[in-house]
């Protein structure tokens, strides 16, 4: 079995497509079906929109570098550290989940905007206390962050 979805590949949250596929010998197939076919309506019938199945032959042409993310994640890790920030580095994500530092993930990140810096507070994850930050940003933006960031709390 091959399950593969775009969104998660391409960087792209919101892209609902992907596929599964089963090889011919696949034991038992008919109860996975009869699952998916369960579940498709509770889903909104799991069905892309027009413009991403149009745009469908151009992402199989679009690859992650992941170098880059590994060299963000890393620029960003250093300068969250010498702010004061405490933070796991993420291995397998986009993303990163940072402690805030007196728990008010919801001040710090209004503070963060007004410095044209934006953030997911952890409470909006059920994680309070904690902020988000993406690593798929420009290069541009990682570099304002990082110089936000440095400055501390």
């Amino acid at each position: 079995m091959v399950i593969y979805t775009y969104g998660k590949t391409l960087l792209a949250p919101s892209l609902r497509l992907g596929y599964m596929a089963l090889a011919p010998d696949f034991p038992e197939p008919i109860p996975l079906q009869r699952m998916f076919d369960a579940i498709q309506p509770i889903g909104g019938w799991l069905l892309p929109s027009c413009i991403v199945q149009r745009a469908l032959p151009k992402l199989e042409t679009l690859c992650v570098d992941l170098p880059q993310l590994k060299e963000r994640r890393d620029r960003l890790v250093s300068a969250l550290k010498e702010g004061g920030y405490r933070v796991v580095p993420a291995q397998g994500t986009f993303y990163m989940l940072v402690a805030a530092p007196e728990d008010d993930d919801e001040a710090l990140s209004r503070n963060l905007e007004k410095r044209n810096i934006l953030v997911l507070p952890g409470s909006t994850l059920e994680t309070p206390g904690t902020f988000r930050v993406s690593l798929t940003a420009s290069n541009a933006m990682i570099d304002q962050a990082c110089q936000v960031f440095r400055t501390g709390f």
